[in-house]
């Protein structure tokens, strides 16, 4: 009887590590997809790559993923994202890409933590969405201080601006999604 409980819990234990793996699989392929798609969209419409600064379409499948499958996974999906996007489309660029780890695991964690928190979901994204621009901006703070440059208060702050309609929708989308998602589950 005991054997047969042990052999339940460690079937149970690699089911759900199979099960996170194949979720950040998808989140880090959906990372490098929709913003190829956004920057598509935005050469078709003449506005070129400014839709993906505009609508975040990398952000969205990390923060979902941390707030759904926890802290490791979102971190995880945070950092391989943009790692995975570079490499096969040399987007984000290379002066970017640390930059971008470090917001988009800092989002990923976030979330993650705030999902073991047992907080609504808005207040798991909006808590993971500040985070991870905070540890941006305090990046490149730190890196153009290095570097004796006067840009990173412009570069911090445009790039925050520059992202309010992304922000703002995955702050309407990401609650809702991460709702029924939870519910379906039981």
């Amino acid at each position: 009887m005991k054997t047969r409980m042990n052999n339940l819990v460690q079937w149970i234990q690699v089911s759900k590590i199979r099960t996170k793996t194949i979720a950040v699989i998808t989140a880090v392929a959906a990372a490098v997809v929709l913003p190829q798609l956004a920057h598509t969209a935005g050469a078709a419409l003449g506005a070129g790559s400014s839709v993906g600064e505009m609508f975040l379409p990398m952000q969205f499948p990390v923060l979902f993923i941390g707030a759904l499958m926890g802290p490791a996974a979102g971190l995880v999906t945070g950092i391989l994202s943009p790692v995975v996007s570079h490499a096969l489309t040399g987007m984000p660029v290379s002066a970017m890409l640390p930059f971008l780890m470090i917001e988009l695991g800092v989002y990923g964690l976030t979330a993650g933590w705030m999902k073991n928190e047992l907080c609504k979901p808005v207040l798991r994204v909006l808590t993971a969405q500040i985070a991870g621009r905070v540890a941006r901006s305090l990046a490149m703070v730190g890196a153009f201080y290095l570097l004796e440059s006067s840009l990173p208060l412009r570069a911090s702050w445009s790039y925050i601006t520059a992202g309010v309609w992304g922000i703002a929708i995955q702050l309407l989308i990401l609650p809702v999604l991460l709702t029924l998602v939870e519910k379906s589950r039981g």
